[in-house]
C-alpha cells in the first residue's frame, strides 16, 4: 500500500508560513507522498520543500479567531517551520497525514532472511522501533515471525499485522522488546484484537503446551492437493477457499464497494491450486528466490495486467 493513500488533503489554499529570519509568506500548501511543498504569493521567495522523512514531531494547536489551526513542524535538523492552516479540519488532515507517513518504515532487517526464514527481506514496521529490537522480538516468536504490518486502513489509520505465536513456553516468559513493538503498533490505543487463523481446538492445545495465538498461509503445503483427491498430508487445509468465501460473502452484501467482481475470486481460487503465476508457488519468498520461481514466473498482478491487455487487444480486432 502506498503512503500517498494516507493523504486526506493533499492542496490546502491561504496558508501562512512562518519560518525564523524570514518574514510571513501566504500560499499554497501542498503534500505527497514524500514532501511537503509551500508556494509562495510573492515572487521574490521562491518554494520551500520538506521531505518528510526530516519531519521529527508534529505539534497542533488551535489558533484565536475564526476556526483555524496551526501545524508546528519541528524537523530532524534542528529547523522549525509554523504553518497557520485555514479551516481546522485541513490542519487535522494534513497533520494526520504527516504523521501517517512517519509512523511506519520499510525494514531490512531480514536481508539474507537472517530473522525469519518465511518472511521478505523487506518488511513494514513501526518507525519507533530499531532493527535490534525487532530482532530480540524475532527470537521470542515460533520460527522467527515477528509482528509485520499487511494492512492499512486509508481513512482511520487501522492496521491489520501478522506474526506467529510467542514462545513464553510453561513458565510464560516475557519479552520486553516483543511487547515494545506490539506497543508502537497499538499507537495509543486502549486494545487490539488478536484473531488466531487456527482451530479453536488447536489454539487451546498451543496454549496449554505455552504457546500462544498465530496467523500465515503457505501455499504449496495447505494447497498440495484439491477436493477431489484421496490423498491427505497432514499440513493441507483449504483455509485459503474460505478466505476467498467470505470475501465473496461481502461481495454479495456490497458489490459495489470492493471494486472487482466474483470472476476474480473464482480465478484466485483456480490459481492457488494450478498456476503459472510465482506469488502462489512454494511456501515463502526464500523459496522462491532458491527454486529460481521469481525469474520464471510472473506475479498474478503483472498477470492481470497482460489479461486486460489481451483483452483490449480482442477488442480493438473485433472492432475492425
Amino acid at each position: 500500500m502506498e503512503f500517498s493513500e494516507h493523504i486526506r488533503t493533499a492542496n490546502v489554499e491561504n496558508v501562512v508560513l512562518r519560518h525564523p529570519l524570514h518574514p510571513p509568506a501566504r500560499g499554497t500548501l501542498c503534500i505527497t507522498g514524500h514532501h511537503l511543498l509551500f508556494s509562495g504569493r510573492e515572487s521574490s521567495r521562491g518554494p520551500v520543500l520538506l521531505l518528510l522523512r526530516n519531519i521529527d514531531a508534529v505539534e497542533k494547536s488551535r489558533t484565536p479567531g475564526p476556526s483555524s489551526g496551526t501545524l508546528t513542524i519541528k524537523c530532524k535538523d534542528l529547523c522549525v517551520l509554523q504553518l497557520d492552516i485555514p479551516g481546522m479540519e485541513q490542519c487535522l488532515n494534513i497533520a494526520h497525514s504527516i504523521e501517517q507517513r512517519e509512523r511506519w518504515r520499510v525494514s531490512e532487517v531480514n536481508r539474507g532472511y537472517a530473522a525469519c526464514p518465511s518472511y521478505p527481506p523487506c518488511v513494514l514496521v513501526p518507525r519507533d522501533v530499531d532493527d535490534h529490537t525487532l530482532l530480540k522480538a524475532a527470537r521470542f516468536r515460533q520460527a522467527g515471525r515477528f509482528p509485520v504490518l499487511c494492512y492499512c486502513h486509508r481513512k482511520n489509520g487501522k492496521v491489520i499485522m501478522r506474526s506467529s505465536q510467542p514462545l513464553t513456553g510453561a513458565n510464560r516468559k516475557r519479552c520486553r522488546e516483543d511487547e515494545l513493538l506490539l506497543r508502537a503498533v497499538i499507537d495509543g490505543s486502549d486494545k487490539g484484537y488478536i484473531i488466531d487463523t487456527r482451530s479453536s481446538q488447536q489454539a487451546q492445545q498451543a496454549w496449554m503446551t505455552g504457546g500462544g495465538f498465530e496467523g500465515g498461509h503457505p501455499f504449496q503445503q495447505r494447497c498440495a492437493r484439491s477436493a477431489h483427491s484421496h490423498a491427505r498430508l497432514q499440513q493441507e487445509a483449504p483455509a485459503f477457499l474460505l478466505l476467498l468465501d467470505c470475501v465473496w460473502q461481502l461481495w454479495c452484501q456490497f458489490p459495489l464497494a470492493l471494486g472487482f467482481t466474483e470472476s476474480l475470486l473464482l480465478r484466485l481460487a483456480t490459481e492457488a491450486y494450478a498456476s503459472d503465476y510465482g506469488t502462489f508457488l512454494c511456501n515463502s519468498d526464500q523459496e522462491r528466490l532458491f527454486s529460481k520461481v521469481e525469474p520464471t514466473g510472473a506475479s498474478r498482478r503483472g498477470g492481470r495486467r497482460r489479461d486486460e491487455d489481451h483483452d483490449h487487444r480482442v477488442g480493438q480486432v473485433g472492432a475492425q
